[in-house]
């Protein structure tokens, strides 16, 4: 178990993987934060944004 929760680490801090509820994005558009894809997608709803960049949290 150890070592599984250690590769999951490194595959975090190497930007291998990203937990798409969590994760923070910014609008390319007005630059507003958001939190997970379903904050990404709600904005876009309601504006009409389709440009994000994920934001590295380290």
């Amino acid at each position: 178990m150890l070592e599984a929760q250690d590769l999951a680490t490194q595959a975090r801090e190497e930007w291998r993987f990203t937990d798409l509820a969590t994760f923070t994005l910014i609008c390319r558009q007005c630059q507003m934060p958001l939190t997970g894809q379903s904050g990404a997608q709600q904005h876009a709803k309601e504006t009409g944004h389709t440009n994000f960049s994920e934001i590295p949290t380290t």
